[in-house]
């Protein structure tokens, strides 16, 4: 999972660390802090909802060159 930690007056916090396509940037996502099982979760949760659009990009993408290798037939 890429996370990532940062220390502010002492405490250790985590984030969600993750690349937008769309926007073309390095994104974080606040998760609470680093030893709580709350953040952990947030943490999955982010991942999860970045995978699940990927993955809706990737079966458009392959649909997409489906579509076009139909058209070799």
């Amino acid at each position: 999972m890429p996370t990532t930690t940062k220390t502010v007056k002492g405490k250790q916090y985590l984030y969600y660390s993750y690349y937008d396509t769309d926007e073309q940037k390095k994104k974080e996502i606040y998760c609470g802090q680093s030893d709580t099982k709350e953040a952990k979760r947030k943490a999955l949760e982010a991942e999860l909802e970045f995978l699940k659009k990927q993955k809706h990009k990737i079966i458009e993408k392959i649909n997409e060159i489906e579509e076009k290798l139909s058209r070799f037939n």
